[in-house]
């Protein structure tokens, strides 16, 4: 299970049997996932076990009054929540949409939800809902339905960045900041691009032969195994020859996905190669455009991320604290935020 929960990162295709999946473990009836994610343009409302006249009911009638999305954003990511935390039970237990829409469904023995996804640009979660014959959860279940929101809140994590790297792609008009290839076992590589495998050599990380092309022994091979034989996936940052940095992610991958343009016949893994000057780049120019900064707030944007009040950012910057905080008030009335904290969550979201 925790495998098909990273393989719904790589194919979308995948999220009903994933969450059906999830259900069946939870000894559940059914498994809902939504997300809305304003910076990827992306938005999911995944609910594999309801019946057609279901769904179309809920969404005409039920949703505005039942949903729970505002509920949870109270809520830290990864904290389990039973629904007796956001409803009064004795109340729901004597609506219509209890007693019309829920019962019939088999449904309403509890309910578990949680938060994969909270910031400002974006929010997920993922529910369960027990059958009428179980009555609430044990405490091992829910500390299960924890450890399965962990996974859970990685995989969307790594959906989001493919995402995004999808969309730089395709806004690049210089150099791309990312590229894939997929590995097997033996640190074979199984499909690249040569953009991706020159900066592979750059970094030393492969070995070239006569008809193939492998990972060479060290921390990237080591991470690759992990995530090909426990299903877990990991990152690195990096340094080329120049200095330049690169940030390197392993995503775990099953037999029989179909990654365009090649299919994956073997236990496998997809590393992820995302240069992070030429990212930070493009990031800088989506900021401007979005929000008409100027090149010295977008400056100053992309150093609030990196930490420190304004005294540090102006040290960086060599600037004064006074120039550093007229620029930021500027930056927030562009863009309408109102804290740095909620600038770093714009600026990496975006």
């Amino acid at each position: 299970m925790i495998r098909s929960i990273y393989d719904a990162a790589l194919n979308p295709d995948e999220w009903p049997a994933m969450l059906t999946r999830v259900a069946r473990v939870m000894r559940c009836e059914q498994c809902n996932f939504v997300m809305v994610d304003p910076s990827c343009g992306d938005t999911r409302v995944i609910t594999p076990m309801w019946r057609e006249d279901d769904r179309a009911s809920f969404f005409s009638h039920w949703q505005k009054e039942f949903t729970i999305a505002h509920k949870l954003r109270s809520y830290s990511v990864g904290q389990v929540i039973g629904y007796d935390e956001l409803f009064d039970v004795s109340w729901l237990q004597k609506t219509a949409f209890y007693n019309e829409w829920w019962l019939p469904q088999g449904v309403g023995g509890g309910s578990l939800a949680a938060n994969v996804v909270a910031d400002s640009g974006a929010t997920a979660s993922i529910t369960v809902h027990a059958p009428t014959t179980k009555l609430g959860f044990e405490r091992a279940e829910k500390e299960r339905f924890s450890e399965i929101v962990g996974h859970l809140a990685r995989s969307v994590t790594i959906l989001r960045r493919l995402k995004m790297a999808q969309l730089v792609t395709c806004k690049t008009e210089g150099g791309l900041a990312s590229g894939f290839l997929v590995v097997d076992r033996n640190g074979l590589v199984l499909h690249s691009d040569a953009e991706t495998l020159s900066w592979l050599e750059a970094l030393d990380l492969v070995q070239k032969q006569t008809r193939t092309v492998k990972i060479a022994q060290g921390k990237v091979k080591a991470l690759l195994l992990q995530a090909i034989e426990k299903a877990h996936g990991a990152s690195l940052d990096l340094l080329d020859r120049n200095g330049a940095r690169f940030r390197l992610m392993v995503i775990p991958c099953s037999p029989g996905e179909h990654l365009n343009p090649v299919i994956i016949d073997r236990p496998a893994a997809l590393i992820w190669l995302i240069s992070t000057e030429q990212l930070k780049k493009e990031r800088m120019k989506r900021l401007s455009d979005a929000f008409s900064l100027t090149p010295a707030e977008v400056k100053i944007a992309i150093e609030a991320c990196a930490g420190g009040g304004r005294a540090e950012i102006a040290e960086r910057c060599g600037l004064s604290p006074s120039t550093i905080r007229s620029h930021l008030e500027s930056i927030y009335s562009k863009t309408g935020v109102h804290r740095q904290s909620e600038l770093v969550h714009l600026v990496e979201t975006i």
